[in-house]
């Protein structure tokens, strides 16, 4: 579901929101799946990253900010206007 316009009267449940785009952005993980987002973020890293404290899998405080970090950046990507619609079918001939 995430990624792929909606209709525009569908209505995003459950803390998603939808962008200026039409584009369902699911919230930022809490509780266990905070946890669990952890692990798939640390897997992700080098080495040296997951040394730095502030990626320890216990420092929830800059998780909750690394993830609300980048459900802010998934928001700005997905804001703007949606693409002109084509001018020509598939084919090739005007509409």
């Amino acid at each position: 579901m995430v990624g792929y316009p909606m209709m525009p009267d569908f209505r995003a449940s459950g803390g998603w929101r939808l962008s200026a785009g039409g584009i369902p952005i699911p919230p930022p993980p809490q509780g266990d799946a905070l946890d669990v987002e952890n692990n798939v973020v640390l897997a992700t890293m080098s080495e040296e990253q997951r040394a730095d404290p502030h990626f320890f899998p216990d420092n929830y405080e800059s998780w909750r900010e690394f993830f609300w970090q980048r459900y802010d950046r998934e928001l700005a990507a997905y804001d703007g206007p949606p693409p002109p619609p084509a001018r020509n079918n598939p084919a090739g001939r005007r509409r």
